[in-house]
């Protein structure tokens, strides 16, 4: 469960956070899926992956000044699968 973070550059001095989380016992760089039906429609199996990303990394676009960024947060990607139709007949559900 944890995600592996590197660079085509070693210029940018990139440098993924790997530690434990005190809290949750997890990797700072890891991932977590959940699958639930949906309570409405109960043939919609709502998957979701959740990214929990931590990293630093130089800017070097400017050789006589460069920027260290640091990233912490999460990306989410749900996805609603209707359970009666087969994989390659599934469309997207957009809900605005």
């Amino acid at each position: 469960m944890t995600v592996t973070l590197t660079a085509d550059s070693a210029r940018i001095n990139f440098v993924a956070d790997t530690s434990i989380d005190p809290k949750t016992g997890k990797s700072k760089c890891s991932y977590e899926i959940k699958e639930e039906m949906d309570a409405l429609q109960p043939y919609l199996l709502i998957r979701t992956l959740t990214l929990n990303l931590q990293y630093r990394y130089d800017d070097v676009t400017n050789p006589y000044y460069t920027v260290t960024y640091n990233f912490k947060g999460s990306y989410t990607l749900e996805r609603r699968r209707n359970t009666q139709i087969p994989e390659e007949d599934q469309q997207e559900i957009f809900e605005w």
